[in-house]
């Protein structure tokens, strides 16, 4: 049985692709499928500088508070430092903070704030 090729523009950028089989529905161009999927990845964009700073400043005053903490704190205090502290060290490393990052370091340093009565 002869294949059917066709020969087809992209209507969203103008690729011109090829495509063997049925006609309907339109097949997606490949040059947008796959630009298409790089959107949709984490890793192809590119990081929010501002959260990034944003989560290691929290980091730096989870770490600085922990160390102010009464007696009876001090072992809370040294747990979320270090916590804070390998956060901190994975957000340099990737040069980006994701949403459970960010939300581990704003509960710690809730955390270590009700210590204070802030």
């Amino acid at each position: 049985m002869p294949e059917n090729r066709w020969a087809i523009t992209c209507k969203t950028c103008s690729h011109r692709y090829t495509w063997s089989g049925a006609l309907s529905p339109t097949p997606p161009c490949p040059k947008c499928a796959a630009d298409k999927l790089a959107a949709a990845d984490p890793r192809t964009q590119e990081p929010a500088a501002a959260d990034v700073k944003e989560a290691l400043d929290m980091a730096a005053e989870i770490e600085e508070l922990a160390g102010e903490l009464p007696e009876a704190g001090s072992e809370f205090g040294e747990s979320v430092s270090e916590k804070a502290s390998e956060i901190a060290a994975n957000i340099r490393t990737h040069n980006r903070c994701t949403e459970s990052q960010f939300e581990a370091l704003d509960n710690m340093l809730a955390g270590v704030q009700r210590w204070f009565g802030d």
